[in-house]
């Protein structure tokens, strides 16, 4: 197993981005970026033994920020809530839409076009950030963290969210 990072580029607000590749030793890799948690890449052997990216996606960071979500990592809710709204506790939450009248994967910058700070272990990277109470209209601060580990076997994906509010959550990846 190893990880290893560069420099993929720029945002237009000036954020240096760098991706990361994680490799097995089947030898899969799989790249993602900061921006978005994007995962840009995922190279498997076929059945001839050569590597193909398996993966969807663009091939410039400006494609991600033009709001292309292959690969993302979406939420702070994933899918649409009809006009843009959603009541807890007996409290509505009024929400920015960006799909018509509704609201779609976490609005109009969702999780997808976020910067995340980067944490490589020695077969995972974990990106972490704070999404403020109020960020596109939902309740609570929350501490959320996406992981990417690569095993001999595979890529699994990991979640953790921890809100100081009750809040509506729902996450998922749009790898395809």
């Amino acid at each position: 197993m190893s990880i290893t990072s560069h420099y993929y580029g720029r945002t237009q607000n000036g954020e240096e981005i760098y991706q990361y590749i994680l490799e097995n030793a089947a030898g899969m890799r799989v790249a993602v970026i900061e921006y978005g948690c994007v995962i840009t890449n995922i190279w498997v052997k076929d059945n001839t033994g050569e590597l193909r990216d398996v993966a969807l996606g663009y091939s410039k960071l400006e494609d991600y920020e033009l709001g292309g979500v292959f690969g993302a990592f979406i939420g702070r809710y994933a899918n649409r809530i009809e006009k843009s709204r959603f009541t807890l506790d007996g409290k509505t939450y009024e929400l920015e839409p960006n799909n018509g009248p509704n609201h779609l994967h976490g609005g109009l910058r969702g999780f997808d076009r976020r910067m995340w700070s980067a944490e490589a272990g020695d077969d995972y990277v974990r990106f972490s950030r704070l999404s403020p109470g109020g960020e596109e209209g939902y309740p609570g601060n929350l501490r959320v963290a996406v992981t990417y580990t690569l095993t001999r076997r595979g890529l699994l994906i990991a979640y953790d969210a921890v809100s100081d509010a009750d809040t509506v959550i729902s996450l998922t990846n749009h790898s395809y």
